[in-house]
């Protein structure tokens, strides 16, 4: 189980071992502009841990780029919830196309606000929000339903047509396939994980990330040609059937921890170390010159330290401190004034590893 921004596990068996279970790379959720904690980010994926994940897409990359064997658990469905037969909160209207938009207000990467403006623009009959933000009304949206229980959840699904996702950063994001079980379709990105499920013109429609025009295209497709729209519809509830419930994920995920725990071989203590000498990387990341050598020196000084593995995910690191601008170095008032800091350092460097 992740807990912090970088994935820092828990231990599940004790301090034996540790188990890490992944619903995304975390790196994609940090600014282009963030590059030294991205790379940290990437190289808490090289301890000794266990590996879970939900997705294949990120099955696969562990494999890839870190050459980790990654055991795989997809999320199951609460079939006993979400059903296409169950109470709804407006019955669907034939030949009113009624979309919902899901997720956080304030999360940039949920895409929420650019969503409800796209369903306004494709001519959507009515447009529903489903969030876990606190909000009574927003601009642009006929009905919002903040902060429900799951149970409600289902019958919002029932209610709607389609589901509007434009997510730019997932995992398996599972919204979608829960309005599948439900009786509706959805439009999404091509964001990761969305083919574990999802297959253009069959269950739902896809654009590529940013491509609002095809959003704008898909919405109005759905509302001119009723008949397609519910071939959709039909072809997801086919999906559906095939994804796994509860009790068949409860299985998986056992057979995925046993697996897992094979590949694990850090106790605690050694985590919590490993996860130290990461983030003083990132903690000492600083603005000035002199501070920006000390940090390469740091992590040149954990090169040398073979007993832990971090020289591949940390040339990220180093190179991301290389490409900062160093013009000022060149200036002679710049050389003088950080002379003693630099000289501090080379001692520094020389008597110890950090």
């Amino acid at each position: 189980m992740r807990d912090g921004r970088a994935g820092a596990c828990r231990s599940l068996y004790g301090d034996a071992l540790t188990i890490d279970a992944t619903q995304s790379i975390e790196s994609p959720f940090y600014s282009l502009g963030e590059r030294v904690v991205r790379a940290a980010v990437d190289a808490t994926y090289e301890a000794p841990l266990g590996i879970i994940t939900e997705a294949r897409w990120i099955r696969d990359y562990f494999q890839r780029l870190h050459g980790r064997d990654a055991a795989l658990a997809p999320n199951g469905i609460d079939k006993a919830i979400f059903t296409e037969i169950g109470d709804v909160l407006s019955p669907r209207s034939p030949g009113r196309l009624r979309v919902l938009v899901e997720g956080a207000l304030d999360a940039s990467f949920k895409n929420v606000p650019a969503s409800i403006r796209l369903a306004r623009e494709g001519g959507a009959d009515e447009i529903w929000l489903l969030t876990p933000s606190a909000a009574d009304t927003v601009e642009g949206v006929d009905r919002v339903l903040s902060r429900i229980a799951q149970a409600q959840v289902a019958s919002v699904y029932r209610s709607c047509d389609v589901i509007l996702k434009l997510s730019l950063v997932e995992g398996m994001f599972g919204p979608p396939l829960e309005m599948f079980h439900c009786g509706g379709t959805a439009i999404v990105y091509n964001v990761t994980g969305h083919d574990e499920y999802i297959v253009h013109g069959r269950n739902a429609l896809l654009a590529e990330c940013h491509d609002e025009a095809a959003v704008v295209r898909f919405i109005r497709q759905l509302k001119d040609f009723p008949l397609f729209l519910e071939a959709l519809k039909a072809n997801a509830i086919d999906t559906a059937a095939q994804w796994p419930d509860w009790p068949a994920s409860t299985a998986q995920f056992r057979d995925a921890m046993e697996k897992a725990a094979t590949n694990a071989a850090l106790d605690r203590d050694s985590l919590g170390r490993y996860s130290r000498r990461i983030w003083t990387l990132v903690e000492a990341t600083p603005g000035a010159v002199a501070e920006q050598l000390l940090l390469k020196a740091r992590i040149e000084a954990i090169y040398r330290s073979s007993s832990w593995r971090l020289t591949r995910p940390l040339r990220g690191v180093t190179r991301a401190v290389r490409e900062k601008d160093f013009a000022v170095m060149a200036a002679k008032s710049a050389l003088r004034q950080f002379q003693t800091s630099l000289r501090n350092l080379r001692n520094w460097n020389d008597g110890k590893d950090p």
